[in-house]
């Protein structure tokens, strides 16, 4: 009796042991940084001025052979280590994956050396904040999880500078392939991570302007349309002006509008690791009023600079809800959402008036998500506010700011089904009023 209970202690014991070897310690799981586009720079270390917007992405893999817990991916500028500037990434159960970071932020304003920290943890987000400051910032760059910013006076822009001392291999574009407005289609290929990816340079006319009423159209064909391809359009400060983000690569699009001098950059990329396809490529000049559109298929109400509400929202198939911000001069838009319910995952999405997705925010929970659009042209955004899961709806306050910019006249914050109230001889809905200028 005795010998049987040693036996089977022994293999409960043995069945410990390998279970512990399986499921590693609770430390930082692996994260690595694949490719950076920010202000130019392709390495990880760049050069900005005191002050300087640093703008553009951060292509990251993780992976943890923990799964079925709940992980979490953060980033953290290293010159404001508070909470609130921390900002999530990613929430997944465990294994590889890979994502698009979108970083829009400023430097210090005086000279040094500053780091932007990334992270990737079996923690929840409440955890991670003290998990990403228990090493120290020289740490988190040797091990490969980070971005150093030099802060020079005399560090130039390198899209707009030539005389910057930078070697070419920092500049992420130095290599794009031109691209005419003519709609002919040039052949490519792309894949996942930096080095697959397909850059190409816009050949935009300084006669081009969208107080003209010109837009430029990017149109993208897959010759393998069930691999995934996406597209982004920057300017040459990194700042993102059109997406295009739909399953496979069927018919990606982007629609941007142009102002004189104005240079663009498409970046095509895979989304899923190991994936690459061929695809054709063109642009052509289109109409900004014949391009206009409205993701919200004419639910979004209308708001203005300060306004505050409380609303309810559910899952984006069934009951989301949808705001309308007009402006008419550049500017930046910020819009705050808290839940009432904060364990209830609502997310937010801001698109342009051409159909571009200009800004999320996909924090867990909804205690708080801050969508910002840095670069907000002329037009109307529309904001999207949705719960993660039919479970999730619940009801929250969302908030509307703009600055540097100004809203539009009282007629021109509705939404104006395909026509513009400034033209002569249209029509346009106010508030569900249809008025007619002759």
């Amino acid at each position: 009796m005795q010998s049987h209970l040693m036996i089977k202690r022994s293999a409960f014991l043995t069945i410990v042991l390998l279970l512990s070897c399986l499921v590693p310690g609770h430390a930082e799981r692996d994260l690595s940084i694949d490719g950076i586009y920010l202000n130019g720079f392709s390495s990880r270390d760049i050069r900005v001025q005191p002050g300087e917007r640093i703008s553009g992405s951060v292509s990251v893999t993780t992976s943890s052979s923990s799964i079925f817990r709940t992980h979490t991916g953060v980033w953290i500028p290293s010159w404001d280590k508070s909470r609130g500037a921390m900002r999530v990434f990613m929430t997944s159960a465990g294994g590889a994956e890979g994502a698009q970071v979108s970083l829009d932020l400023y430097a210090p304003t005086t000279p040094g050396t500053h780091y932007i920290l990334f992270c990737f943890d079996r923690k929840n987000a409440n955890e991670m904040h003290t998990e990403i400051l228990s090493r120290s910032d020289e740490q988190i760059y040797a091990n490969g999880r980070a971005i150093r910013i030099f802060v020079e006076y005399s560090a130039y822009n390198p899209f707009t500078n030539s005389a910057s001392g930078l070697s070419t291999s920092n500049v992420n574009f130095a290599g794009a392939v031109p691209l005419d407005l003519d709609g002919r289609q040039i052949a490519g290929s792309a894949g996942y991570g930096a080095v697959r990816e397909s850059l190409w340079r816009l050949m935009t006319s300084s006669s081009l302007s969208s107080d003209r009423d010109d837009a430029v159209r990017v149109r993208l064909l897959g010759d393998r349309p069930q691999i995934d391809l996406d597209m982004e359009i920057v300017d040459q400060y990194g700042r993102r002006r059109g997406l295009s983000e739909k399953d496979g690569s069927f018919a990606e699009q982007a629609v941007v509008r142009v102002q004189p001098g104005d240079i663009l950059y498409a970046r095509v990329y895979g989304f899923k690791r190991g994936e690459e396809a061929p695809f054709r490529i063109f642009a052509d000049r289109v109409s900004v009023f014949t391009s206009r559109a409205d993701p919200s298929n004419g639910r979004a109400v209308p708001v203005s600079d300060g306004f505050s509400t409380t609303d309810r929202a559910g899952e984006d198939n069934f009951n989301p809800r949808w705001y309308s911000i007009s402006v008419i001069r550049e500017g930046v838009i910020d819009v705050e959402l808290m839940g009432s319910s904060p364990g209830s995952d609502i997310d937010l999405w801001v698109y342009d008036d051409l159909g571009n997705l200009r800004a999320t925010s996909r924090e867990p929970g909804s205690r708080l998500e801050r969508a910002r659009v840095e670069y907000a042209e002329p037009g109307t955004y529309y904001v999207k506010a949705a719960a993660l899961r039919r479970s999730d709806e619940s009801d929250y306050r969302i908030s509307f700011s703009v600055t540097g910019s100004a809203i539009s006249n009282p007629s021109d914050k509705y939404y104006r089904k395909g026509v513009d109230p400034e033209r002569p001889g249209v029509e346009f809905d106010l508030g569900g009023v249809r008025i007619r200028i002759p």
